[in-house]
């Protein structure tokens, strides 16, 4: 009878560990989904708020629309730069 309760105990231990990994993992993941959402979120307000400064700038210029394409590109070559190093810095780690 003894032995039973070892095994029970090593079953319930071994329970516990695979649950306890599935939940760190499912920790991991999450956290890996909101640093890509922050991300995306950022990068889209980015390149509005540079398309918005040029469109107000074409509004005032009356050189549309070369004010906002131009912030529309250098928000995009803005984020695109600090994407690329965010998922260097995560390939490092």
């Amino acid at each position: 009878m003894p032995i039973m309760v070892v095994e029970a105990r090593n079953f319930s231990a071994l329970v516990l560990s695979i649950w306890t990994a599935k939940s760190m993992e499912q920790d991991n993941d999450r956290r890996n989904y909101t640093r890509w959402l922050g991300v995306g979120i950022e990068f889209c307000g980015a390149i509005g708020i540079f398309s918005y400064i040029g469109y107000k700038l074409d509004e005032v210029l009356d050189t549309s629309p070369w004010f906002m394409l131009t912030g529309f590109f250098l928000g995009f070559a803005c984020m695109f730069y600090i994407l690329v190093k965010q998922g260097s810095n995560i390939g490092r780690k």
